[in-house]
């Protein structure tokens, strides 16, 4: 555990070596270097990536932004049957925990921008609540198209398990 990007890019390095050597069947490589790690279960995660070599321990929250992106894999928040809104609030929350040095921030900022939403959503889209600074693109208005599951439904709804598809929910 180190925020020295060198350092961990050597550990990953020398350990990939190592496995590899020992058990010729394998071949590991470093392919990222993880500032931050959500770890759902076996392949699903969220993770905050470095891209470029930075002092991470002085760097603003701006300058981790510009050399790292959020890298999602099996997590929800990505399901194509979720609607725009879903997505938008999925991805918030994942870029507050991820860029915040400060798990507490975060949740504030979090509850505070859900209620923002649940405001838009009781008052024909618009919220009179402030918006709060942030490096994330916020939601000024939601639409009508912001609320619409574009996952098609192929076959008649009694053929689908409606617990593992939120759209077939919906149609019922």
């Amino acid at each position: 555990n180190t925020k020295d990007w060198n350092k961990a890019k050597d550990f990953g390095e020398k350990l990939a070596s190592d496995i590899t050597s020992e058990y010729q069947c394998l071949n590991l490589d470093v392919e990222n270097i993880f500032i931050k790690l959500l770890l759902a279960n076996k392949k699903k995660y969220a993770a905050l990536v470095l891209k470029n070599n930075i002092d991470f321990i002085n760097s603003t929250e701006m300058d981790i932004r510009n050399n790292s992106f959020i890298n999602v894999k099996g997590i929800e928040i990505i399901n194509k049957n979720w609607c725009n809104l879903m997505k938008y609030a999925g991805m918030f929350c994942l870029d507050q925990f991820m860029f915040s040095s400060d798990k507490n921030e975060a949740a504030n900022s979090i509850l505070k921008e859900l209620k923002r939403i649940n405001e838009m959503i009781r008052n024909n889209g618009e919220s009179s609540l402030p918006i709060e600074e942030s490096c994330f693109k916020k939601k000024m208005k939601i639409t009508l198209d912001d609320l619409i599951i574009f996952k098609s439904i192929t076959k008649p709804l009694d053929q689908y398990d409606s617990r593992k598809a939120v759209n077939v929910t919906v149609a019922k």
